[in-house]
């Protein structure tokens, strides 16, 4: 999936000009104006992501995979997990997943990082399990 294409995609859904989106999400009119012609989410930060994604009222996977399968996961918690040392590890394997990959990939993800007292080390090691599991 085109990054770029899907935030113009939703933006236009939401009847959001390029400068009402940027006010709302608190970035550069510019800067957004730059992400939506990119094709891929590995080149915009988790943060303008999660921004951008309050500024559209829509859920993180809704935005990255075009799929809507995690939308019980609390959007806070999901960020604070993709800014883990595991959600760099997803962002930097999205280009080579499908979009339900991805998506199933944040799920597992959420619930490691949100709910597990497992040491960090283990995580990590268990994440990246997960992901060859499923590519």
């Amino acid at each position: 999936m085109n990054f770029g294409k899907r935030l113009v995609e939703l933006r236009e859904k939401a009847n959001l000009s390029t400068a009402e989106l940027a006010r709302r999400a608190g970035i550069g009119r510019a800067r957004l104006m730059r992400m939506e012609i990119l094709e891929d989410a590995n080149d915009v930060s988790w943060g303008n992501i999660s921004a951008i994604c309050r500024g559209l009222a829509v859920s993180i996977d809704a935005l990255i995979t075009d799929k809507v399968v995690a939308s019980e996961i609390n959007e806070d918690q999901l960020a604070v997990a993709l800014a883990s040392h595991n959600g760099r590890l997803l962002k930097r394997q999205m280009s080579k997943m499908t979009d339900i990959q991805v998506a199933k990939a944040m799920q597992f993800l959420y619930m490691l990082e949100s709910g597990s007292q497992k040491p960090e080390a283990e995580k990590q090691k268990l994440f990246a399990s997960f992901l060859k599991a499923i590519t």
